[in-house]
């Protein structure tokens, strides 16, 4: 391959990984897990929700996540739901990024020892 080609490739590749790194520092919250959005009877055996499903009390916010590799479950308040709701689609998405970042590393790595 040219010099000259070879050169405007990993121009390309750069911009690529300097876009992915853009859109990493653009985001402000990060975390893993799921968020489940939960309706619960109590324990009160008079009460309305053990008879009627639409009267159960809820919603209620459990974030599930993985710590020192176990699952730990959390409740959480509708505020920090929504917050956690964003930070877990962020997540998800720099997972996705870093893997272009990976292939783009690659993409460099090999024009780089072509040449040698």
């Amino acid at each position: 391959m040219s010099p000259h080609r070879s050169a405007q490739l990993e121009r390309a590749a750069r911009a690529r990984i300097g876009r992915i790194q853009d859109k990493v520092r653009a985001m402000d919250y990060v975390c893993s897990g799921t968020l489940v959005r939960r309706w619960k009877v109590c324990g009160k055996a008079v009460c309305r929700c053990h008879q009627d499903p639409a009267a159960r009390h809820g919603p209620y916010y459990e974030w599930g996540y993985m710590e020192g590799g176990r699952q730990v479950h959390r409740m959480v308040s509708p505020a920090q739901a929504k917050l956690l709701r964003s930070a877990i689609r962020n997540y998800r998405t720099i997972r996705g990024l870093l893997r272009a970042w990976e292939a783009e590393s690659v993409r460099l790595i090999d024009l780089k020892t072509e040449d040698k």
